[in-house]
């Protein structure tokens, strides 16, 4: 027996998890238990005998999974609707980044590889611009850039010596 799950999220997380799980044509998505979306739900989703929540089809872009189960008694409390928004948000930052990344380094051409995953995931400019996108994955960059730079200078012993001073009594720094 199949359960379905209503999800409220943004419209651009309902179009790449319906192009990337469903069949791209429906925001209804059936889903496995040994899958990452069926992990997910399984742990969203609390046992409720009593069936005490009442129900409220929201408004806007939503996601329906259909949910197997042995029992009808599920429901998905409104502290783990955030939560599994958070998770499938990440989620889509994750394989964007990976996209990019990839495709970036095969073409070298940063906004091409966003705009490419974005035509294949089929977000047009309404919901989500190509130069947002972009920032999101030169943001992961910027991070991994400022990783790679602290080990460089933890693994390297760069000492910082004082080198002259500016007028203002700045003091510069050398890493050697």
């Amino acid at each position: 027996m199949n359960i379905p799950v209503v999800l409220p999220v943004k419209s651009h997380i309902q179009k790449f998890i319906v192009t990337r799980y469903g069949t791209g044509s429906t925001n209804e998505i059936s889903v496995r238990k040994m899958t990452f979306l069926g992990d997910m739900l399984s742990l969203a989703l609390v046992k409720d005998p009593l069936m005490t929540t009442s129900f409220q089809m929201p408004t806007g872009p939503i996601l329906i999974f259909q949910y197997p189960t042995e029992t009808k008694f599920l429901s998905l409390p409104k502290h783990n609707v955030k939560s599994l928004q958070m998770a499938l948000d990440r989620h889509f930052r994750d394989t964007l980044i990976t996209f990019v990344t990839g495709y970036h380094y095969a073409t070298g051409n940063q906004m091409q590889a966003v705009k490419k995953f974005l035509e294949i995931h089929q977000i047009n400019d309404d919901e989500l611009t190509a130069d947002t996108a972009w920032k999101i994955w030169r943001d992961f960059e910027s991070k991994k850039e400022r990783q790679r730079t602290k080990i460089f200078r933890k693994d390297v012993g760069s000492i910082r010596q004082v080198v002259g001073e500016l007028g203002n009594s700045s003091v510069i720094f050398a890493i050697s």
